[in-house]
């Protein structure tokens, strides 16, 4: 099916379990293969019958058919409806909203909905040497990731055309703080121990999930972590088409003979020029981003409610977005520690021997516009919000 990725199925949210519901089924995703093919629905679980019609506004200048969908005597079932969606040509990649009207004989409601433009180009990786040391180079023609196996397994670069977003010591690892060594840029965590999970093994290969391409890392922890030693910890970092969104994808699995409790996630160490130039975009108290001005945030720690954090630039143009998990196991959130500006995304979970878990997080890159960061949180959609892709 058309611009469509594999069958992932929106996680019900409290929405969707309300009496009366509306909505997308999938996620609207546009791969570049041809217009996405969603699935309207309304959803009446109570006995009273309802009449009325649900109203499809597409992201500005893209279009839908049908624009509405009706329904009569509606209760204890649900109505769907096949629906077209396709950006108009030469859309830039990222992620769009639209909205939706619920109208029935009693009550209008209004609810917005993410469409995610993942672009028509293709994603190049390939082997380098970088300073003296063998790395990997992902790219496409919107962003580009630079990772070194042999500087524990991180990514040490992250640039949209010129602009660097990370902070990090590559070549050589350093003092840094009471972080020592510090290697910094993104990497997989496993618990907040980043100084011993850099200095272990790791090795890397290229990797994709269909559409998506990229390059994973493995690392069987032990020689400096030694509470993880039995693991094996593969971490997959994923760009698609021309996207400007990165998937990290991290599964552990148990080799041992006991339950270990592991805690999955991702660090990023923030660059994006000088510090005293970035804002915090956090949400406000409808979710929507809201911008800290450092000076105005000095002892900096969040952590996130809605499941996404920001840093933005204003002077230069960019901002960067992180987004995981929310329930009482997980979180996303941002600190200020030992010198450094970190986002971070987090789950613990137990894995049973013989056993594994895997979890997805998603980061973006865009400018520093509020509104292109609002549309951007939408990006915690591209994975359940609670559940693991596979269960320990």
């Amino acid at each position: 099916m058309g611009g469509t990725i594999g069958v992932e199925r929106r996680c019900l949210d409290i929405e969707t379990r309300r009496p009366l519901s509306f909505g997308f089924s999938d996620r609207l995703i546009f791969d570049g293969s041809g217009p996405i093919q969603g699935e309207a629905f309304i959803s009446n679980l109570r006995s009273r019958q309802e009449t009325g019609r649900l109203e499809i506004t597409p992201p500005d200048g893209w279009t839908a058919s049908p624009r509405e969908v009706r329904f009569k005597n509606l209760h204890w079932r649900t109505r769907t409806r096949g629906v077209r969606i396709e950006p108009p040509a030469g859309t830039m990649p990222g992620v769009y909203q639209g909205n939706l009207t619920l109208l029935t004989e009693e009550e209008r409601r209004h609810k917005a909905f993410p469409a995610f433009n993942l672009g028509r180009g293709r994603v190049d990786v390939r082997e380098i040497e970088d300073q003296g040391r063998e790395a990997y180079l992902v790219s496409n023609s919107t962003m580009e990731y630079r990772l070194c196996p042999s500087f524990g397994g991180i990514i040490y670069s992250l640039k949209s055309g010129d602009l660097e977003f990370l902070a990090s010591s590559f070549p050589e690892e350093k003092p840094h703080f009471t972080f020592n060594p510090w290697f910094g840029g993104i990497s997989g965590q496993t618990r907040w121990e980043s100084s011993k999970g850099w200095q272990e093994k790791h090795v890397a290969r290229k990797a994709s999930r269909g559409i998506w391409k990229g390059v994973e890392t493995v690392c069987r922890p032990g020689n400096f972590m030694k509470n993880l030693k039995g693991l094996a910890i593969t971490t997959g970092y994923f760009l698609a088409k021309s996207s400007n969104i990165m998937r990290i994808e991290q599964e552990i699995a148990n080799t041992t003979g006991a339950r270990i409790e592991v805690q999955c996630g991702a660090n990023v160490f923030v660059g994006l020029g000088r510090e005293n130039d970035l804002e915090s975009v956090v949400p406000d108290d409808l979710g929507m981003p809201y911008s800290r001005p450092r000076g105005d945030d000095p002892k900096l720690r969040f952590r996130s409610p809605e499941g996404w954090i920001a840093f933005r630039n204003p002077k230069l143009d960019g901002a960067i977005i992180l987004s995981g998990y929310t329930s009482d196991r997980g979180y996303v959130g941002m600190e200020e520690s030992r010198g450094c500006l970190i986002m971070g995304a987090t789950m613990r979970s137990v894995v049973e021997p013989g056993g594994s878990t895997k979890w997805a997080f998603h980061l973006a890159l865009c400018s520093s516009s509020l509104d292109e960061i609002a549309r951007h949180r939408h990006i915690r959609e591209l994975a359940p919000t609670t559940e693991p892709l596979v269960s320990p």
